[in-house]
């Protein structure tokens, strides 16, 4: 496992590569799991069956991985970009700021104290309970990295991307990566630690991690097509309580119908509540991008790995500055 963050500058060069190498094979197939050859081998699966419903016109493998998404610009940024982020993650940087379930537990030491009695609720409950206070607060996190002016530019690298494939969920710019594991830590553990120490009672480390099953669960069932070309919805009723992959390319859309739904990253209740939620009736024809106020496809602006990673710093500047962004939040400005 890799070291701790704060040792790393007194590792000798050939250490640092060998637990580099130690690393990266379990790191590079990160974003929540999503990109493990189980969840792919599952994904297909799921793909076959909707082939064979859907009876497309064209060979399989024509129909899932389209020569137009795999062949083209945008799909390689999102490789070069996760494989950035992988090797970041792989030295430590991101640990840095994942400190949620410490967080929680010292919280919940100040507010229980160590003689407190163990909670008697069932551990599947805690960890469910965790799972709405975590989305609860990706949901939030998400939807202010929209509409403030000084975050969207890291956050737009993500929707710059004009083709959707699995790969589009690591197309992340790695400040926006921080900012994110930073407050959502915060947020996470704070809310949590509360909820510990006021109302559950004293767990264990291990049980506040058990959240971690119900991410794994929906990932394998089909969240790797959140980022593809094909549409699969749950269904009315199921999609308010969950976001299904066509919820989420529909957050992705460049048509103003769309614009400001679906924030929600595992549960669609959050987007019902507070009025962005956005269920399709039927299939929809989508186009993918960065996009003005009126829905017309804006100029790429993250064309190329470098810009991918530069234009964003040179917007929140211009946003410090009072300019308008090449590319607005899809809602007004917080600050």
């Amino acid at each position: 496992m890799p070291t701790a963050p704060t040792e790393l500058f007194r590792l000798d060069p050939a250490t640092l590569l060998e637990q580099f190498q130690q690393s990266l094979p379990i790191l590079m197939f990160g974003a929540n799991g999503r990109l493990t050859p189980f969840c792919f081998a599952i994904m297909l699966l799921i793909c076959a069956v909707l082939y064979l419903r859907r009876r497309p016109g064209e060979g399989f493998w024509r129909w899932v991985f389209p020569r137009k998404v795999y062949s083209g610009s945008s799909f390689w940024i999102d490789v070069k970009l996760m494989l950035l982020s992988s090797i970041l993650r792989a030295f430590g940087l991101f640990a840095l700021v994942g400190f949620a379930p410490l967080i929680t537990l010292a919280l919940q030491d100040a507010l229980a104290g160590d003689s407190a009695p163990d909670s008697t609720w069932a551990p599947l409950l805690i960890a469910a309970t965790l799972l709405v206070v975590t989305d609860f607060n990706g949901y939030w996190v998400h939807r202010v990295s929209h509409q403030w002016k000084r975050i969207w530019p890291f956050h737009a690298v993500h929707h710059s991307a004009e083709q959707l494939n699995p790969f589009t969920v690591a197309r992340k710019h790695p400040v926006y990566t921080l900012i994110v594991s930073f407050t959502g830590g915060i947020l996470v553990g704070v809310t949590q630690g509360l909820l510990l120490g006021l109302v559950i009672g004293r767990i264990d480390f291990t049980t506040i991690l058990g959240v971690n099953l119900f991410y794994y669960i929906f990932n394998v069932t089909g969240a790797n097509l959140r980022h593809t070309h094909i549409w699969l919805s749950y269904g009315r009723i199921l999609e308010h309580i969950l976001i299904s992959p066509a919820q989420h390319q529909v957050h992705h859309s460049i048509d103003p119908r769309h614009f400001n739904k679906n924030f929600g990253e595992v549960l669609a209740i959050w987007d019902w509540m507070f009025g962005s939620l956005y269920i399709p009736a039927g299939r929809e024809e989508l186009v993918f991008g960065l996009a003005d106020g009126t829905g017309k496809l804006a100029p790429q602006i993250h064309g190329t790995f470098t810009e991918a990673l530069v234009e964003p710093f040179r917007t929140a500047f211009l946003a410090k500055k009072g300019k308008p962004l090449a590319v607005p939040p899809r809602s007004g400005f917080l600050r």
